[in-house]
């Protein structure tokens, strides 16, 4: 366990109660460097001193930059679907967030869109 596990967290044993938990990656990732002799991109997997190359990211970390709509699969497909049936469309309409470039996304990757917004009455089942 933890050496302040059990104990009271006071604000100066704060910062090292957190550096405790903050975790990194450790998945294993290549590292590409230019060799001279052969002319090309070679990979290595550990470096000079033999200890393996690791992804590093934080693991605590929250930011919207890391995250990834299901969309950008979508962008390498330019008409790949043949139609796209979007609802509530008029959610879409901010350029800048996620949801509209998301549609776009999707759009580019289809020949025909269908958008559905709103209802053409008061809003209700019943009129």
């Amino acid at each position: 366990g933890s050496p302040l596990e059990g104990k009271t967290i006071t604000p100066n044993k704060a910062v090292e109660w957190v550096g405790l938990r903050r975790r990194f990656c450790q998945a294993p990732r290549p590292h590409r460097v230019w060799d001279d002799e052969h002319g090309k991109h070679v990979t290595h997997v550990v470096d000079e001193e033999g200890k393996r190359y690791v992804c590093g990211a934080p693991l605590f970390e929250v930011s919207d930059l890391r995250r990834l709509p299901a969309a950008t699969i979508a962008r390498r497909m330019k008409k790949f679907f043949g139609l796209l049936g979007v609802d509530e469309v008029h959610k879409c309409k901010a350029k800048g967030t996620g949801v509209g470039w998301a549609l776009t996304m999707l759009n580019n990757a289809c020949r025909f869109t269908v958008g559905l917004t709103g209802t053409l009455f008061g809003g209700y089942s019943a009129s």
